[in-house]
């Protein structure tokens, strides 16, 4: 253990001119690309073109994304509105309910201008 630790930070010893403190990953490599495909799903809203880029090269290297259900879209989309403080957690409930994916929300999460919590992610329902 800690072989590939230098001075505290990880250094690829297969890779020994990748910079200290960083992965070598390959869009190629199998046990790489859902963790890359991931990671574009999260890195979105700070730079989107970047995102789709990656997932264009994870499809180019034979990569085949997960399908994911609408409401898991829906909640991937209004995280990444709040994310970005284009909405309220109010703004997002509404838009919800107004696509029938918010069955249950008590009167106070609705009247409350807070940023959605896990509770109100599992209180969205479908």
């Amino acid at each position: 253990m800690g072989a590939h630790l230098i001075n505290g930070e990880f250094q690829s010893d297969k890779y020994p001119t990748c910079p200290p403190g960083k992965v070598p990953l390959s869009v190629k490599d199998k046990t790489a690309q859902a963790l890359l495909w991931e990671y574009a799903q999260r890195r979105r809203s700070v730079d989107a073109e970047f995102s789709e880029d990656l997932e264009t090269a994870l499809r180019a290297a034979g990569y085949v994304p997960p399908k994911i259900t609408e409401h898991e879209m829906l909640i991937t989309l209004a995280t990444m509105a709040l994310e970005m403080n284009d909405l309220t957690g109010h703004d997002v409930i509404e838009a919800l309910k107004g696509l029938g994916h918010a069955e249950v929300i008590s009167e106070s999460r609705e009247n409350d201008r807070a940023e959605l919590t896990t509770l109100d992610w599992m209180l969205l329902s479908r």
